[in-house]
């Protein structure tokens, strides 16, 4: 299993011009195109490590999910009693 990030190409160079006290940014007569993907690091895993990988998985986005309920409860809450005064 691989795990990368992606990211813009970042341009080769990049032009200013003067405006007052301030240099501002020109957009370049062309731009790069695509997706730059960059594996950070790559994974080789026996079954039991994978399931173990799995659960903790589950149990952080159980969380996540947990905390996420929580703030939209809290700022229905907050519109309610907003609504009511």
């Amino acid at each position: 299993m691989n795990l990368y990030n992606e990211r813009q190409p970042i341009p080769k160079h990049q032009d200013y011009i003067p405006s007052g006290e301030r240099l501002v940014a020109v957009e370049p007569p062309y731009k790069r195109d695509g997706i730059i993907r960059e594996v950070e690091v790559s994974v080789v895993m026996n079954l039991e490590t994978a399931t173990v990988l799995n659960q903790w998985l589950a149990d952080k986005i159980q969380s996540l999910q947990h905390i996420q309920e929580v703030i939209r409860e809290s700022k229905t809450a907050k519109t309610s009693n907003a609504e009511q005064k």
